[in-house]
């Protein structure tokens, strides 16, 4: 199938209201969201990763955001989603 950019808007907002709830942060309007590991595994655009939120101790949650966010406003929105959770917050670019 090619690139449908409607799709790929749905695809950024589900994961983007999926990693808010995971983490607790306020999601707004709209359906529930999908668990971060079900979009994971079915490839909803974007990659990400996660589970249940820690339960204590040394462990922590990563979730690893896959996608072509080369505007800064276009991460801005995790860099917020961070901020209002009181998260940590990494952005990597690489050169390719």
């Amino acid at each position: 199938t090619g690139y449908s950019p409607e799709l790929w808007h749905q695809a950024r907002d589900s994961v983007l209201r999926s990693v808010r709830h995971h983490f607790g942060v306020a999601c707004g309007d709209g359906p529930p969201p999908a668990p971060l590991a079900q979009l994971g595994e079915s490839g909803g655009g974007s990659g990400s990763s996660g589970g249940a939120p820690a339960s204590g101790g040394d462990s922590f949650d990563v979730v690893l955001l896959d996608d072509n966010m080369h505007y800064r406003s276009m991460r801005r929105v995790y860099h917020r989603l961070a901020r209002d959770g009181r998260l940590g917050c990494c952005t990597l670019c690489l050169p390719l």
